[in-house]
């Protein structure tokens, strides 16, 4: 859980604008897409074409009912979302074990089957979001690791 104090500071300012609008209004939700989009603009960072800032699993037009961020999508991460009625999970690393997310070679595997069943059954978004907040003035995730370490005296 200490990954999700890191990378929850480092979001703090991008996402509090973007949870309010989530909850302004309960009758119509917004989606994961438009989530997504607003944190992308939020950031500065001009637009990938080639990125691994999408949705790993999920449909993007799912309702929002609330958003958990963390370095890490494991099961303890997944299974914590589905008890704070959150469904979109705004993760930094790879869902499943390799930077592109290459998932053929684990459709066997007993731990990815579980997974993406947990994933599917609860109606989560799970959203990678690694390249564009590296490219926020300052760097997003080393903001973060730096507020978490307690090295902001002697951060240059």
């Amino acid at each position: 859980m200490k990954s999700l104090r890191i990378f929850a500071t480092a979001l703090i300012i991008i996402l509090l604008p973007v949870i309010a609008m989530c909850q302004s209004n309960p009758k119509n939700p917004q989606t994961a897409s438009s989530v997504i989009d607003l944190i992308l603009k939020t950031t500065g960072a001009p637009l990938l074409s080639q990125t691994v800032d999408v949705i790993k699993e999920g449909n993007p037009e799912t309702p929002v009912t609330g958003i958990v961020t963390s370095m890490f999508a494991t099961m303890e991460v997944l299974k914590k979302a589905v008890e704070m009625n959150c469904n979109l999970l705004v993760v930094h690393e790879p869902l499943y074990y390799n930077h592109l997310d290459n998932t053929k070679q684990f459709q066997n595997d007993p731990v990815f089957i579980e997974n993406q069943r947990f994933i599917k059954e609860n109606g989560l978004v799970i959203w990678r979001f690694h390249d564009h907040i590296h490219m926020m003035r300052p760097d997003g995730i080393g903001t973060g690791m730096i507020e978490k370490l307690g090295w902001k005296n002697n951060a240059t």
